[in-house]
């Protein structure tokens, strides 16, 4: 087992303020089982942080998960890796990081990508800036190998913008250069992501159901 191995799985699909989705809690519970499956990510089910919108259970709750929520699973091991990394260690061999819901490329960097929070509008859009926590791990070297899954739409607006991490400064790690790093899109700049109805009455996005099937079915190389 790996038993070091961490993971961070979130899956928002009520979005009140914009088109809420079908598929992105069916796609977060798919990527958990893998990550827990033996023959799959084989990691511990206690080290999978996991948060969706089926979460909250009260129907007056409907703009959850938001920002904070969010962070508050990627803050621990920020806390975390800034002691590790301080005494030239590592959090563990590889943290995973899956999102799913509606998301955005930031206009000025196109190698960055946001998932908006369920409280995001038309023109107050908080969101989560995936490719900057992951960018923070890797160039600290808080985990030997860094993998960031996103099942988003990569779009851009002019009323969207990627908000900064509340991320402590870089901190110079040696190890830096040795971090390996996986980074998955579902679509590539600038494109919308899709979802379909795969089985009856269960909706998915086709980029997950297409990585699950590759990561289950595919050659390992």
């Amino acid at each position: 087992m790996a038993t070091s191995d961490q993971a961070i799985v979130i899956g928002i699909r009520t979005y009140p303020k914009l088109q809420s989705l079908r598929g992105p809690c069916h796609d977060a519970e798919a990527f958990r089982e893998w990550l827990t499956d033996p023959d799959g990510g084989d990691v511990p089910a206690a080290n999978v942080k996991f948060l969706v919108t089926d979460a909250y259970s009260d129907p007056d709750v409907t703009e959850h998960p938001n920002v904070s929520e969010m962070e508050d699973l990627f803050g621990e091991f920020v806390e975390r890796g800034v002691t590790a990394v301080s005494s030239g260690q590592s959090l563990g061999r590889r943290l995973y990081i899956f999102l799913a819901g509606h998301g955005f490329s930031e206009p000025s960097n196109m190698t960055e990508v946001a998932l908006f929070s369920a409280n995001a509008g038309s023109w107050f859009a908080p969101n989560l800036a995936a490719t900057r926590w992951a960018e923070w791990f890797r160039a600290n070297g808080v985990f030997d190998e860094v993998v960031l899954v996103m099942d988003c739409c990569r779009t851009t607006s002019p009323t969207s913008r990627m908000v900064n991490p509340p991320l402590p400064a870089l901190m110079g790690s040696p190890r830096r250069g040795n971090v390996r790093w996986f980074y998955a899109y579902a679509v590539t700049d600038g494109q919308p992501a899709r979802e379909r109805e795969l089985e009856a009455g269960t909706w998915r996005g086709i980029f997950t159901s297409a990585f699950l099937e590759a990561m289950a079915h595919a050659l390992p190389d």
